[in-house]
């Protein structure tokens, strides 16, 4: 180790000492100066050791490639947007509401004016429906008719279980008290009554035939009683003259004539046994007919009752339907808001179904934009996508622009003259005002705007290649 150092020490000495002898001569070995003529008569390498090219022309070559790498390092890395370009307005949101009366109808008194602010159920308009008063007390009518018929046939099925006509009370009777002692109660209670003693002589009657078989059955029967006792003794008292007639007691004639009382006692008794059965069937039909007589006004009081409510219950939907109608001629604001459009001014004037008589904007109403989309652009728009919205009224470069991005995009296009068929696109704005050089300006509905659609984004190569690549693709083909 110490000889290596001490080598590298005399190396370093033996430098030393060499760059000192040529400093000192550093002069002498400078070439001599010469004019410019004398370096043309030099030797081509001597000419060429003492008078170099210029530095400026490889400083340009370098700067030049230089410039190429980075403007293609730009042109890769680099990024540019990619937008579709649509036309549009600003609309009101969903949220405006257009008054509108549900039918014809003549206008009483109108109560805002264009631009007038109105809080929540203020009144706007006050109208007139034709007939509708008419209506309400027809269908109040009707409906109290029904119910009376209801309750009419209520009290009927009730008296059919009890067997007897039920207290009609007063508390019970359709219209209360108003009704309860006037005309209409009499005629009702009249008929429920009657009714009632019409099914009662019915089947008072039929109850009366009933009776009247069952009496004559009775009757028979004991016909049929005393003749089976009839026919006992003759039939005893025949076999007591057999028993003579061999003990030679009696005659033949006489065997024969008792007999004969024996049969004629014994055809009595079938006749009065058939009798009974006659009377027995036409017992059991007279009960069939007064169980049916029963059951066919029950079935009749229970449909009728049930018609009338079914009734009831149309014709009280008929009466809030005729009452609302009432009611929609007095048309209130349905949120706080400003009053628009204002269609209706001459109070008489009429109005007819659906026609909009004015429109309110709520006082939180957001606006948006509506765009037209052309044909070739709208593949590639999606929802969500970031818009910057231009203002026609207001230059972008003074006042900027707004952004906002794309809510919906309609499923069919629309004929649009001169410009064909497009797509309209909904954009949902991100705030309604723009700056203005002192002040906010608020943007309102109908300014025309120009919206920018972001739809990608492309390096710079590909778009400066591109008309290359589109050439290349449509070239060299047979058609």
């Amino acid at each position: 180790m110490r000889f290596y150092m001490k080598g590298l020490w005399d190396l370093v000495c033996r430098y030393k000492t060499v760059f000192s002898d040529v400093w000192k001569i550093r002069h002498t070995l400078d070439a001599p100066v010469r004019e410019k003529d004398e370096y043309a008569f030099l030797p081509a390498h001597l000419e060429l050791i003492e008078t170099p090219v210029s530095r400026r022309s490889h400083f340009v070559v370098w700067s030049i490639l230089l410039f190429v790498i980075i403007s293609l390092l730009l042109s890769v890395l680099g990024k540019v947007e990619v937008v579709s370009v649509a036309n549009g307005k600003f609309t009101h949101s969903g949220r405006s509401k257009e008054i509108k009366p549900i039918e014809n109808a003549i206008v009483e008194k109108i109560m805002v004016k264009d631009g007038s602010f109105v809080k929540k159920n203020d009144p706007l308009v006050e109208l007139t429906v034709p007939g509708v008063e008419s209506d309400i007390l027809k269908s109040e009518a009707s409906l109290l008719y029904e119910k009376t018929e209801q309750y009419r046939y209520a009290i009927l099925s009730e008296s059919i279980q009890r067997n007897e006509l039920p207290e009609i009370r007063i508390t019970d009777f359709p219209g209360g008290e108003d009704n309860a002692g006037g005309e209409h109660f009499q005629r009702v209670s009249s008929l429920i009554k009657e009714q009632f003693m019409t099914w009662q002589n019915r089947k008072n009657q039929k109850q009366l035939t009933l009776n009247k078989k069952i009496v004559e059955r009775d009757a028979a029967l004991a016909r049929v009683s005393l003749y089976e006792h009839q026919v006992s003794q003759e039939g005893r008292k025949l076999n007591d003259f057999k028993y003579l007639l061999n003990k030679k007691a009696v005659s033949q004639h006489s065997v024969m004539v008792q007999e004969n009382s024996y049969i004629q006692a014994k055809n009595e008794h079938a006749v009065w046994l058939a009798q009974v059965s006659q009377l027995e069937k036409e017992i059991e039909l007279v009960r069939e007919e007064l169980a049916l007589e029963t059951n066919i006004f029950r079935s009749e009081i229970i449909e009728k009752h049930r018609k009338s409510t079914d009734n009831i219950v149309l014709l009280e939907h008929e009466l809030e339907k005729n009452r609302q109608r009432k009611a929609s001629s007095f048309i209130k604001a349905p949120v706080s808001g400003t009053v628009q459009e204002l269609n209706i001014h001459t109070e008489g004037g009429v109005v007819t179904t659906a026609e909009t008589l004015m429109i309110i904007v709520p006082d939180n109403d957001i606006l948006e934009v509506t765009a037209s989309v052309l044909n070739k652009d709208i593949g590639f728009i999606q929802p969500g996508q970031e818009v910057v919205i231009k203002v026609d009224a207001y230059p972008y470069t003074r006042h900027g622009y707004l952004t906002g991005k794309v809510k919906n995009i309609t499923a069919d296009s629309v004929s649009i003259p001169d410009t064909g068929l497009v797509f309209n696109v909904i954009i949902s704005v991100d705030r309604n005002d723009i700056q203005g050089e002192r002040k906010k300006i608020p943007v309102t509905a109908g300014m025309t705007v120009m919206a920018e659609i972001k739809t990608g984004v492309r390096s710079v190569i590909s778009y400066l290649l591109s008309p290359l690549k589109e050439t290349i693709n449509e070239s060299l083909r047979e058609r």
